[in-house]
């Protein structure tokens, strides 16, 4: 017999049967980027700001396109639903892309910055300023993270992450499900 403390959670529970807890604490999220692989469609300079600069961990490094717009990608880890995609940006020059970032989430790198223009972005940053963090759910599903702007595209980092507890009870069946539950109440499940 097992007791616990009902709260309102909509009145219902699933009750899985477990060897071991997760070895992340609640509201951990899961790195999906740093250190995969990346591309991008221009670079700035042949001898350095590479695209693996912009997910190597390090904010003091970054990724540098050039030309008129541009888009920077990372394949993630696995695929990804509504991730929480993390901008860095650089400590100066976000008005070389007037502060607006566009985020994609897709299934491939793009073959050009033109294939993006008739798709919807999954998040859009409307106001990047020098040396600011941002961070915005990604609406969607998809392996690879594409972000791009309409001018020089610079990016200290970008992280993906993704709550995994979702994930880790997706292929398990509940032993129990109480319904019908109150708040402050105590529910007894044999």
């Amino acid at each position: 017999t097992r007791s616990c403390c009902a709260a309102d959670y909509g009145g219902a529970f699933n009750i899985y049967m477990v060897s071991e807890f997760p070895h992340k604490p609640v509201g951990a999220l899961e790195d999906l980027s740093t250190g995969q692989p990346t591309k991008a469609d221009t670079r700035y300079s042949s001898t350095s700001y590479f695209p693996h600069e912009a997910n190597d961990g390090n904010r003091g490094n970054m990724y540098h396109g050039s030309a008129a717009g541009g888009w920077w990608g990372v394949t993630l880890k696995r695929e990804a639903s509504n991730p929480k995609v993390n901008i860095f940006a650089r400590s100066c020059c976000t008005n070389d892309f007037h502060h607006k970032l566009k985020a994609y989430l897709l299934n491939d790198y793009p073959s050009s910055k033109s294939q993006l223009d008739g798709l919807s972005p999954c998040a859009t940053f409307g106001s990047v300023h020098d040396g600011g963090t941002y961070a915005l759910t990604c609406s969607g599903t998809g392996t690879h993270l594409i972000v791009a702007a309409d001018r020089y595209l610079e990016l200290a980092e970008v992280k993906v992450e993704v709550d995994e507890r979702p994930r880790r009870f997706a292929s398990m069946t509940p032993c129990a499900k109480l319904t019908g539950m109150q708040a402050s109440k105590t529910y007894t499940v044999e």
